[in-house]
């Protein structure tokens, strides 16, 4: 009689291997998945690259539409058809790009606290400060936004432009500023891009303006006045004083010592009051000059530069 041989393999063995291969599977699959994940995460860091998601089209859109990103904080915007935009879109809106701060960068980002938001605005150059300092001098400008938009055109391989500045008017009136070195302006495709915006920017009704540097004496003294600009580290008393006191062009350093006269205040204390009127505007001179005790300043004249 044959004697019957049993297999080795009892039946918890068999459930031990099952599960060892379904492991062993689920493994690989985890595996596969992760390589997956992390060939996903690459392409997604990859597309968060400006320069890629700014021609995503829309579905809705015709591909050659104008369109206008209003970042709200760094990781959210909303996008709009560049017709329908109007000012309530940018309440609250933040700059398209941060300040660049790294070793051996030519430029100098930097924040300047603006009187007019009374907040920090944020510049990328010494040109863009220079450019600040004068639309915050200006009394008819209410509100500035530094790199408010992205401007671009819904297709896949089409133009896209970040302008410096965007103010708004007393009357609302609209203005985007563009400021450029004049090294810059005879570069084809830095005109290419500005044409194309100002082309875009002015049927809309609003103002496109095109800053260059100032002269370096301007620039001077719009960064002295600057230091002036805070009319509520000065003493309101005086400063009532000079304005109802000054009615004729004079000589700064005679102003200076009649001020300090008819007030009986020291001459020191009187100066930082006259350069926040010429700050203003409400004092005017030549900037093109040294501020000095030989120049000139007129009252309620236009505004210089």
């Amino acid at each position: 009689m044959q004697r019957r041989t049993t297999s080795l393999r009892t039946p918890s063995t068999a459930s031990t291997d099952l599960a060892d291969s379904l492991t062993v599977a689920a493994v690989t699959r985890q595996v596969d998945s992760a390589t997956s994940l992390s060939s996903a995460r690459r392409k997604l860091k990859a597309a968060r690259n400006l320069d890629q998601l700014r021609f995503i089209p829309h579905p809705y859109l015709a591909p050659d539409e104008i369109m206008l990103s209003i970042r709200k904080s760094r990781s959210y915007w909303r996008t709009f058809p560049f017709r329908d935009v109007t000012l309530d879109a940018f309440d609250g809106a933040v700059p398209w790009r941060r300040p660049q701060y790294r070793h051996g960068q030519k430029n100098r980002p930097g924040l300047y606290w603006a009187v007019t938001e009374e907040a920090h605005v944020p510049y990328e150059s010494l040109t863009e400060h220079l450019a600040l300092l004068r639309l915050d001098r200006d009394p008819d400008v209410v509100r500035i936004l530094a790199q408010p938009f992205r401007l671009f055109v819904n297709e896949r391989h089409g133009k896209s432009y970040v302008p410096d500045f965007f103010i708004v008017r007393d009357d609302l009136s609209v203005e985007v500023v563009e400021v450029k070195p004049l090294d810059k302006m005879n570069d084809p495709k830095t005109l290419a891009t500005l044409n194309w915006a100002r082309e875009i920017i002015e049927p809309h009704g609003w103002n496109y303006e095109l800053v260059n540097e100032p002269g370096q004496q301007l620039g001077y003294n719009l960064r002295f006045l600057a230091g002036y600009r805070r009319s509520q580290l000065l003493a309101s008393e005086l400063l009532a004083a000079v304005r109802a006191n000054t009615y004729q062009p004079e000589f700064f350093g005679a102003l200076e010592a009649r001020m300090a006269e008819l007030t009986g205040t020291h001459a020191m204390f009187i100066r930082p009051h006259l350069l926040h009127l010429v700050w203003t505007g409400e004092l005017t001179c030549d900037l093109n000059k040294p501020i000095d005790a030989g120049v000139v300043v007129s009252p309620r004249g236009r505004l210089e530069p």
